[in-house]
C-alpha cells in the first residue's frame, strides 16, 4: 500500500470590510505554492460577492469555498475546522492566515509550514514593544502574553489539524467563560515553535 501524503489545508480570514484586495494577493500567493492544497477563505459579507467572482474565473483552482466570516474571529475559525474536519486527516496540516493583521510573503508561508512538518506546530511572530510572546533559547514559545497585554502574531499559524481542532473543542466546550478566548487559549497550548517575521 502506498503512503498517504500529508496534506495543507489554510483557513484564510478576512472578517473586516475592504479586504477584498488583500484577500485577493493572499489567494493568489497561496494557490502558487505547492505545499498549500486546499484554500477555504472568510470574507466579510461586504467583500464575498467580489472574491467569489474573481474565484469564479477559473484560475484560482485550490479555493474550495467563500464564505461569510463571523463577527469573532473565534467563531470563524471554529466554523472553518468544521468545515474541513470531514476530510482532513489528524496529521494533516492546517494554516491559519489572518489578512487582517498581515500580508503573507512566501518565505514566512514556506517557513512556516516547514517547521510545522518538523515540529507539529508553528507560529509566526512579531517582535512588539515589550515582547508578548516570549522564546526560549531553542526557540519554543517560552511564555505567553500578561495581563492586559495584546497577542500579537503576524497573523500565521500552522499546526496539525488534530491538536488544532482538539484544543479548540475543548476550549468551546469546556472552558467558556474561563478564558478570554478559546482562540488564544488554544495557542498557548499548541508548544508552536516560533518562526521569526
Amino acid at each position: 500500500m502506498t503512503p498517504t501524503t500529508r496534506r495543507t489545508y489554510a483557513l484564510l480570514l478576512g472578517a473586516a470590510p475592504g479586504l477584498d484586495k488583500e484577500l485577493s494577493s493572499e489567494i493568489a500567493l497561496l494557490q502558487a505554492l505547492d505545499a498549500v492544497d486546499e484554500i477555504h477563505v472568510w470574507g466579510s459579507p461586504q467583500d464575498v460577492d467580489a472574491i467569489r467572482g474573481l474565484i469564479s474565473t477559473g484560475s484560482w483552482r485550490k479555493v474550495a469555498a467563500v464564505n461569510s466570516a463571523h463577527p469573532t474571529r473565534d467563531a470563524t475559525i471554529f466554523d472553518g475546522l468544521t468545515v474541513i474536519r470531514a476530510t482532513a486527516r489528524d496529521d494533516d496540516l492546517v494554516l491559519i492566515a489572518d489578512a487582517d493583521h498581515r500580508s503573507l510573503t512566501e518565505l514566512t508561508v514556506s517557513s512556516c509550514i516547514a517547521v510545522a512538518d518538523e515540529q507539529g506546530a508553528a507560529i509566526l511572530a512579531s517582535r512588539v514593544s515589550g515582547d508578548v510572546i516570549l522564546a526560549g533559547h531553542s526557540g519554543m514559545l517560552a511564555g505567553q502574553p500578561r495581563d492586559g497585554s495584546t497577542f500579537i502574531a503576524a497573523g500565521l499559524l500552522v499546526t496539525e489539524f488534530s491538536r488544532m481542532y482538539d484544543l479548540y473543542d475543548w476550549a468551546c466546550t469546556v472552558a467558556t467563560g474561563a478564558v478570554e478566548s478559546p482562540y488564544r487559549w488554544s495557542l498557548s497550548q499548541l508548544g508552536a515553535a516560533v518562526v521569526p517575521s
